[in-house]
């Protein structure tokens, strides 16, 4: 027996009126006698709405929007609540249905932008698949209701004379009226006195702009007034053999005021251009001339009527409003709460509500064809993937922290930062980055030494440099916590004895006063989140920091190093504050020493 299946989840309803028809890979067709037909719904202020959709265009817009929102959508197949990954033999069956809808996934976003569209629009429309036989491509297609018209048992569309093939697929997708619950029903029913305000304030303004009358109005002149006669050059519309052409009383006048107005359209720069135009009249009657305009006060408050009338529009449809009205006050914080909005408030309902239909009207006659089990075929659906659709805010210091821990991925971290992955280093690119950052910050001078020498340095001069003193411990690296001392332990510091010695021991001062401002500053960014009892040259460690941070941070920090009498070397300390605030570890005068060092030998830090 033919099928004939009717699913209602919320609003939408489905209704399988024929489904004798189910696609698939090897494009078969099961050939079935027709079930009873239903009636076809239609309603005239679905035709007036649709009217409306090509007349009016911020109507035309609005539907486009949602439309075009839902077509975002990627269908996927799921299994018990678990997504199915393609190429899963295990669900093939399954997955071919997904890939017969609307001729496979790189079709169906046009098949969800059509659904959206007619929904939004009249509420109500039809998905037709006719087979195309064994060597051709199913046709699939979604018609308004408007256009599928009873045949007898049977279908046709509007335009064509022949009945839809009796094994076609036709599936009733519509609104529920909450009153009439067969009848299809939208947002644009109730707007559309709204849209008649706006094509009648349309049609006044085009037909303003088109009426000689609303020009430059009616100029009176009393009869008592006397104008010269006038003479101009006789042209081909003035006829007769005469070159010269006399024009007396206000037709000379007018002829008059053509003349200098065509001098002055034809050069602006003109001298005629600029001078008044003199008429001489009895002085009596100069009160009686009189220029009567054809417009009204309707007409200068027209547009703020049209303004208000796209507003009550915007209100009235299922959409945010400011689609309609503008985001001009918006930034882009609350431009992507609005995008946000527009996603959960209207646009996943409304596709919910068609996946659930495309469930039980297509894949599950689908699967009970392929003779699946009741209990079985239940378990499949179809979702919609709306990721595509969000505008997500900037997450590149959240995927950088999460990077740093181990917990992201770097083909993430290049997405989160607006990258493409053909972005990433290569291997050669990457080996050079990695020599570089052991020749700044290794624990080990020997690493260092090898590092240096694959950069082309000299290894003697650079190890005698680098070499620790007697008694003094080896370096630490940038990224090393400093060992903790006790109090007797602590070194007690004399006058330096050498001038590096007083290089090294300004640098410092500088350093500590540095991070000290640049963490004054930390306090107000970080509000309420601030660590307790962390000093304020110690917040950076407790912070994950770019180099755009460290630009606004450190801005005017390095004022003290004009005020002390022993100069010290300002690009080299920069480059030395900004690395351990971009690696969040603390300072350490023996690094501090070891780096500054290395950049005068190498110059890599001032670079």
């Amino acid at each position: 027996m033919p099928r004939d299946t009717s699913s209602s989840r919320g609003n939408l309803t489905s209704q399988v009126v024929h489904n004798g028809f189910f696609a698939s890979a090897s494009r078969k067709s099961v050939k079935k006698t027709p079930g009873e037909r239903h009636k076809v719904q239609t309603a005239s202020w679905q035709r007036e709405v649709w009217r409306m959709f090509d007349t009016v265009g911020e109507f035309h817009s609005a539907c486009t929007w949602i439309s075009n929102m839902i077509s975002k959508a990627k269908l996927e197949m799921y299994y018990e609540g678990a997504l199915i990954e393609p190429g899963d033999t295990q669900h093939e069956a399954a997955l071919r249905a997904l890939d017969a809808l609307f001729g496979g996934p790189e079709e169906q976003p046009e098949m969800l932008r059509l659904f959206g569209l007619h929904l939004s629009v009249a509420g109500d429309c039809y998905l037709i698949a006719t087979s195309g036989g064994e060597d051709e491509d199913d046709e699939w297609e979604v018609y308004s209701n408007l256009v599928v018209l009873p045949d007898g048992n049977w279908y046709k569309l509007e335009d064509d004379d022949q009945p839809l093939p009796t094994s076609s697929l036709v599936m009733r997708l519509w609104r529920k009226h909450p009153l009439e619950r067969k009848k299809g029903d939208s947002n644009a029913r109730a707007a559309l006195p709204v849209l008649s305000e706006l094509e009648t304030m349309t049609q006044r303004v085009a037909a303003d702009s088109e009426s000689r009358l609303t020009g430059a109005g009616l100029l009176l002149l009393p009869n008592e007034v006397t104008f010269p006669t006038m003479q101009r050059e006789a042209t081909e519309g003035d006829g007769g053999d005469e070159p010269v052409v006399t024009r007396t009383g206000v037709d000379g006048f007018m002829d008059m005021l053509f003349d200098v107005a065509s001098i002055a359209i034809a050069d602006q720069s003109a001298a005629s251009a600029k001078i008044p135009v003199a008429v001489q009249m009895p002085g009596e009657h100069i009160k009686n001339v009189r220029l009567i305009n054809f417009w009204s006060e309707y007409d200068a408050a027209l547009k703020e009527l049209r303004n208000e009338a796209i507003r009550r529009l915007s209100l009235a449809l299922d959409m945010p409003p400011e689609v309609l009205t503008g985001m001009a006050d918006a930034n882009h914080w609350t431009a992507w709460q609005m995008e946000e909005a527009a996603i959960k408030v209207h646009t996943e309902p409304l596709l919910k509500l068609i996946v659930s239909s495309l469930n039980e009207g297509y894949l599950w006659p689908y699967l009970d064809d392929e003779d699946f089990d009741e209990d079985e075929i239940r378990k499949y659906s179809f979702h919609a993937d709306t990721s595509e659709m969000r505008l997500r805010p900037n997450r590149s210091k959240e995927a950088i922290e999460l990077f740093d821990r181990g917990e992201l991925s770097g083909a993430a971290l290049l997405r989160e930062n607006g990258f493409k992955p053909e972005d990433a280093m290569d291997d050669d690119e990457r080996a050079k980055w990695i020599v570089r950052k052991i020749a700044q910050g290794s624990p080990n001078p020997e690493l260092v030494a090898a590092a240096v020498a694959a950069m082309g340095a000299d290894l003697e001069e650079f190890l005698q440099i680098m070499a620790p003193a007697d008694g003094e411990e080896p370096q630490k690296a940038i990224g090393e916590k400093p060992l903790q001392r006790s109090l007797e332990e602590h070194p007690t510091r004399e006058i330096p004895d050498t001038q590096d010695e007083a290089i090294a021991a300004a640098s410092e001062v500088v350093v500590l006063r540095v991070l000290e401002r640049a963490g004054n500053r930390l306090k107000n960014r970080m509000g309420p989140n601030k660590p307790a009892g962390v000093a304020a040259m110690n917040l950076y460690q407790f912070t994950p920091l770019k180099q755009g941070d460290l630009d606004e941070l450190l801005e005017d920090a390095w004022g003290l190093c004009d005020e002390i009498s022993t100069p010290v070397p300002r690009d080299q300390l920069n480059a030395y504050v900004r690395n351990l605030m971009l690696n969040g570890v603390a300072h350490d005068p023996v690094v501090m020493r070891r780096f500054l060092a290395l950049a005068r030998y190498t110059g890599v830090a001032a670079a």
